[in-house]
């Protein structure tokens, strides 16, 4: 059914509304389209590490993105990284059999809660006991050397150029359609 406007502060009203709504259409799309360039340009970089084959299987499970609305005001805000995105089912799942695992003296292997560990790095870790830890000694069980420390800010330069071009066709599509429901 048609909308008839009187008025040209009506007018005005209704020509601001179709705007806001239209680019946080366009905002959120080309976020969206950006995203997927620069997870390929990680897992790349991963790829490109000195690490083991299976830390690298398991950092690359690990990386995902999220677009996000603001809490206040309007807008959106986009993550890309290691250890980014919504834990689905069948991570959840996973993530139960290797706490199993656990139980049997194995460690816990990575995921996405632990999965700085092989970011950033550990340093000396011990088991220690009550009266251990006043002591500072205990049993010592390692460190973790920071394997991939500066993947994703070179992934970030580097995937750049192909996520402006991607974003910028997602825009155009999301444009086209909204103009096309305009008509």
């Amino acid at each position: 059914m048609a909308e008839v406007i009187q008025g040209m502060a009506a007018l005005e009203r209704k020509m601001s509304q179709l705007q806001k709504q239209g680019s946080l259409k366009v905002a959120r799309a080309a976020m969206a389209g950006m995203a997927k360039p620069l997870r390929g340009a990680i897992r790349r970089g991963v790829n490109g590490t000195q690490a083991s084959t299976r830390m690298k299987s398991a950092v690359r499970k690990t990386i995902g993105s999220s677009v996000k609305k603001l809490r206040v005001g309007n807008g959106y805000t986009m993550k890309v990284g290691i250890g980014v995105g919504r834990s689905t089912k069948a991570k959840k799942i996973q993530a139960s059999k290797r706490a199993l695992g656990s139980l049997s003296g194995k460690g816990v292997g990575i995921s996405q809660t632990n999965v700085h560990w092989a970011v950033l790095g550990t340093g000396a870790h011990s088991q220690k006991t009550r009266q251990e830890r006043r002591r500072k000694t205990g049993a010592s069980t390692g460190s973790t050397k920071d394997y991939f420390r500066n993947v994703v800010p070179r992934a970030i330069v580097a995937g750049t150029d192909p996520a402006l071009k991607e974003s910028a066709l997602k825009a155009r599509k999301v444009l086209q359609k909204e103009a096309r429901k305009r008509r």
